[in-house]
């Protein structure tokens, strides 16, 4: 039943996409693209929860609001925005659904969503990979991009995190699946602070 309801929920997220000719058009947890997070949070809030040591360049601030009860569908929200921006302009916002101890619902709501995009940005580049997570050296974690690309650069991005039973362990980690919007700006940030 929680799986019938998520799904309708996702569902009708998507609906309000389909004239979405702009990544700003696109909304996680009713959040844009080029909005301040101080349309959303206190700027007390956005200081408590930012992932301090996240990036090792600092041009963008990670924040991440985890098991927030204002969240309809994701239980984990992050978002960045450009360090010395005083008005926390959103350059990218991600939702996750946690999946403990249950990669196969994790998969199902990844192609749920996939279907869902895909039928909705049909003229958007498509690219999809898959490979080992960085964050586990001994490369038994996995996870797999679904890429969606605007002409300018701004991706949609279905992502599937397969942690590993050490990782899980270590740190808590759990499985899960996250839907991502970002800039064409965040994403030539993440190219360099990565490669």
């Amino acid at each position: 039943m929680k799986r019938l309801l998520l799904i309708l929920i996702l569902t009708l997220s998507f609906q309000t996409l389909v004239k979405a000719d702009d990544i700003r058009d696109f909304e996680i947890e009713g959040m844009s693209i080029g909005d301040s997070a101080l349309d959303y949070f206190t700027e007390k809030e956005i200081k408590d929860n930012i992932m301090s040591n996240y990036y090792k360049n600092k041009k963008f601030t990670s924040v991440e609001f985890a098991g927030d009860k204002r969240f309809a569908t994701y239980e984990n929200v992050e978002f960045n925005f450009l360090t010395k921006d005083n008005n926390y302009i959103m350059e990218s916002i991600s939702g996750a659904i946690l999946c403990p101890k249950n990669l196969s619902r994790c998969k199902d709501l990844k192609e749920d969503i996939k279907s869902d995009i895909s039928e909705q940005f049909k003229d958007l580049k498509k690219n999809t990979y898959s490979k080992n997570h960085r964050a586990d050296k001994s490369g038994k974690s996995k996870f797999s991009h679904d890429l969606y690309e605007y002409e300018n650069g701004d991706m949609i991005i279905i992502e599937l995190i397969n942690w590993s039973k050490e990782i899980t362990k270590k740190n808590g980690w759990t499985d899960n699946v996250n839907l991502s919007v970002r800039s064409n700006k965040f994403n030539q940030f993440l190219h360099i602070a990565f490669n």
